[in-house]
């Protein structure tokens, strides 16, 4: 037998990696002296780290963004200077791009169609109206296109108070299809992304009725969340048949049972779970919603296709980067399952990296998949040691054996 390594998370208890005066934590395992900027992978390790949307904000460089990151996400034409940076810097993963699904960005609010709209606004870049004036000229004339209340508004949201306001479109309008499939073609054609990341792809009408500013519990176009999926769906599929092989990967944003992606996993190569087995930035998932969750996880990777799992939290909470990191090693697989710890409500503009990632990367390749080993402790076997997750406690371990 060897000498084992046990780096034990657990609630509470840890002292953590100590003081780092405001700098990124270092790994405890030794790097290769032929890379030193990474670790190096046993064979079939399954972890790997996401990047998404925008470069980072905190002198990260390119060399080292392209070294810890086996998925990279950019928005738009003002990224692509950083986009082949990154590849000048030796990435050779494939760079997607970020863009709204089911909204567009434009001034107001607007009502409807007879307001008049105000020239020279500038968009962000995250958006299929991205130009200076596309919202007035492409899109504020066809009130068609556009999702309304009860009382015949648009359904629109100023997420952040900025006047920048998002309009919910409306997926079976053929006119809008037409617009944001031309829209996306041209990003395969013009921007040489190497595909395509949905943000926002909703499951249901929960956004449409409750969450922008204009929302009333009602939507015209679509009287349930089955009418609103079908629609989508047909969104989608037209989507695939325009853009052929060209990857397609969606934000899936509500819809917590298990099988809740299945309407629309036929038509996308890939996923990202904004919050994975924690609720947001300060709450916990009861039992059954963390299993349901690993399950919708596990699922998707059986059908071959790929996903970003985030675990939500402040930088320094590594009770809950532990448990969310733990909890993503039971599923990973090799490949396919990419992991992030951050934050939404900074934008994910910092790169966080902690010793645990070099932990987790030195387990190698499954032995197995999960079990339950007592009630609500999970575990999975590794080349290298174990993970373990005591779902009640918070709990996350991981043991490293030694040659």
């Amino acid at each position: 037998m060897g000498l084992a390594l046990a780096v034990v998370w657990h609630t509470g208890q840890d002292s953590g990696p100590g003081d780092t005066g405001g700098r990124l934590p270092q790994a405890t395992l030794t790097r290769a002296a032929a890379n030193p900027l990474v670790t190096p992978a046993p064979p079939g390790a399954v972890f790997a780290l996401a990047w998404f949307p925008k470069p980072p904000l905190d002198g990260t460089a390119p060399a080292r963004l392209s070294a810890e990151h086996g998925y990279v996400e950019l928005t738009g034409q003002a990224d692509l200077l950083f986009r082949d940076a990154l590849r000048g810097s030796g990435y050779r993963g494939p760079v997607y791009d970020y863009v709204l699904a089911t909204s567009v960005e434009g001034p107001g609010p607007y009502k409807d169609h007879t307001e008049s709209c105000k020239p020279g606004y500038q968009p962000n870049d995250n958006n299929l109206a991205w130009g200076i004036d596309d919202f007035c000229t492409y899109i504020h004339p066809h009130e068609s296109w556009f999702l309304h209340n009860s009382r015949g508004e648009r359904i629109a949201g100023d997420y952040a108070g900025d006047g920048h306001w998002q309009y919910l479109m409306n997926p079976a309008d053929p006119g809008w299809r037409s617009f944001a499939y031309g829209r996306l073609r041209e990003i395969r054609d013009r921007l040489g992304y190497d595909g395509l990341r949905l943000d926002n792809l909703d499951l249901d009408l929960h956004r449409a009725w409750f969450s922008m500013r204009t929302s009333d519990g009602h939507v015209q176009e679509f009287g349930d969340d089955a009418a609103w999926r079908t629609a989508m769906q047909g969104w989608l599929a037209g989507l695939r048949a325009t853009l052929g092989a060209w990857p397609i990967w969606a934000n899936l944003t509500s819809g917590a049972d298990a099988g809740a992606w299945d309407a629309y996993q036929p038509y996308l190569d890939g996923a990202l779970e904004e919050s994975f087995a924690v609720h947001w930035l300060d709450g916990w998932y009861d039992a059954a919603t963390w299993a349901a969750d690993l399950e919708r996880a596990e699922t998707w990777l059986a059908t071959g296709k790929s996903l970003i799992l985030v675990g939500q939290g402040a930088r320094d909470d590594l009770e809950r980067m532990r448990f969310t990191l733990a909890s993503y090693m039971l599923v990973a697989r090799d490949g396919q399952a990419f992991y992030r710890y951050s934050r939404y409500d900074s934008n994910y503009h910092e790169m966080w990296l902690y010793p645990e990632f070099d932990s987790a990367r030195a387990q190698g390749a499954p032995t197995g998949p999960r079990r339950e080993v007592r009630p609500g402790v999970w575990r999975r076997a590794f080349a290298h040691g174990y993970v373990e997750v005591n779902v009640a406690a918070h709990r996350g371990q991981l043991v490293l054996s030694g040659p």
